[in-house]
Formats: structure tokens, sequence, C-alpha cells
């Protein structure tokens, strides 16, 4: 629960990220790949994420993989996107061609 992603959705049956982590820390071989059948709120995938490695989860529950896919895009560029919504904001109507 240290990263803001783990806490934006709290998912009551989710596990620690910390603890995953030291999981695939100590299984993981050179080509590791990380499949979670059943990602909940993607807390594996993440962990694997933050490790390099890549992985894969599936998630019947449409609500619960909103959220996974969701926060699996918490390293966005928050800069890259303020930069992005200025642009937007200061750009008149006339500038667009609407024809």
């Amino acid at each position: 629960m240290k990263l803001p992603v783990h806490r934006w959705f709290r998912y009551t049956a989710g596990f620690s990220a910390e603890w995953v982590k030291s999981v695939i820390m100590e299984h993981k071989k050179a080509d590791s790949m990380i499949l979670d059948p059943f990602a909940g709120s993607g807390t594996t995938l993440i962990a694997a994420n933050e490790l390099n490695l890549p992985s894969v989860g599936y998630e019947k529950q449409y609500f619960v993989r909103r959220i996974a896919h969701n926060k699996l895009r918490y390293d966005v560029n928050i800069e890259h996107l303020k930069k992005l919504y200025k642009e937007i904001v200061n750009t008149s109507f006339s500038d667009f061609n609407f024809e």
C-alpha cells in the first residue's frame, strides 16, 4: 500500500504488493514471465512491472478488470499530460475546421 496506485481502490480480496514482489524475486529466473489467472485489481501485475518482468493477467469480473487495467497505467507522465492540457486550453475553436 506504499504506492498511491494501491490505495485509490481498496479491493477486499487484495494482498500486499511488497509480499508479491518478495515471492517473485524468490522464484524468478532469467527469462521469467508472470501469469496471473485471477488478476483481481492488478497487484501482481503491478509488482511484475515494477520488477521489469513481463506479465499477463486475466480477470473475469468486468468492474475489477477495469480497475486493474487503469491501475496498470499508474506510471503515466504527468508533465506530458499537463503540456497537452495547456495546448488544448490555449487552442481557439477558430483553429479547427469543423466541416
